[in-house]
């Protein structure tokens, strides 16, 4: 979505890397929260990883996924690379990894 209004992602990609680090933050607090366990933590944002990423590569390899997903839940499509997976990977791991030393 925010890609598709005015240019948002080309003009702040930055915007996107936080959202990752963010996430994987808030994700790991949420998990540990609901398990106590650290691994649990890392576990549960290994699996919501992946199946997000998976996700976004199937949009962008099936075409009328990704305008499925645009259509119903407003998702605009992206363009996949390997390196913004990896990225994305490394970021979500960041986020946690912060929380999981400096929180706990």
């Amino acid at each position: 979505v925010w890609k598709r209004c005015y240019g948002f992602g080309a003009r702040h990609w930055w915007f996107f890397e936080t959202i990752h680090f963010v996430a994987g933050f808030l994700v790991a607090m949420f998990l540990f929260g609901l398990s106590g366990s650290r691994s649990f933590a890392l576990l549960g944002l290994a699996a919501i990883t992946i199946i997000w990423e998976m996700l976004e590569f199937a949009a962008n390899a099936a075409p009328r996924f990704g305008r499925w997903l645009d259509r119903h839940l407003g998702l605009a499509k992206t363009y996949y690379s390997g390196w913004d997976t990896l990225l994305d990977v490394a970021l979500n791991f960041a986020g946690a990894g912060v929380f999981l030393y400096f929180f706990l």
